[in-house]
């Protein structure tokens, strides 16, 4: 067994709030990584305490990595996400994925999803990860270059999926 002894930087967020607005807006957006309720939920919370904008702070909610974003010139990572988020997004796609199987209306889903999933708050606490460094010009040219040539030799691209969302989450 090992321990570290670095002094690790630490960040609490307190009341992130979901709304009733963003979980409706999740439905339309559903397995779309920008709709996401806990990521917009985040995301605004940033931008009140730290006046981090939406696209500067590069929210992104993931079941394996926990939420990870960015503040002040670092990457942060909050992992795993917190049980309240969590069950959230699970009970979400659970109750959305058999609304869509039977073929419900959208005002019907929107019942539906409100019925299971009431507004929430929740409280993250993220460690510092390692400091934002900027990408030269030709690098991030080698590097399209490169996926270009993936793509067209039968790679497909990568896409956000339920499972990548919800994975080591239960």
């Amino acid at each position: 067994m090992s321990f570290s002894t670095k002094k690790h930087d630490v960040v609490t967020i307190a009341d992130v709030s979901v709304t009733s607005t963003d979980i409706v807006d999740g439905i339309a957006g559903c397995r779309i990584a920008n709709l996401c309720m806990v990521k917009v939920a985040f995301a605004r919370a940033l931008l009140d305490r730290y006046g981090v904008l939406p696209h500067e702070s590069k929210v992104k909610v993931d079941g394996g990595d926990g939420i990870t974003f960015n503040l002040r010139g670092y990457r942060w990572r909050c992992s795993p996400v917190p049980k309240a988020a969590r069950f959230a997004l699970i009970k979400f796609d659970d109750v959305l994925s058999r609304a869509r199987k039977a073929k419900k209306t959208r005002i019907e889903q929107e019942r539906l999803i409100l019925a299971a999933i009431k507004p929430f708050k929740f409280t993250v606490v993220a460690v510092k990860m390692r400091k934002i460094v900027p990408v030269s010009r030709e690098r991030m040219d080698q590097i399209n270059a490169a996926r270009r040539r993936l793509y067209a030799s039968g790679h497909r691209q990568k896409r956000y999926t339920l499972r990548k969302r919800v994975i080591g989450m239960r």
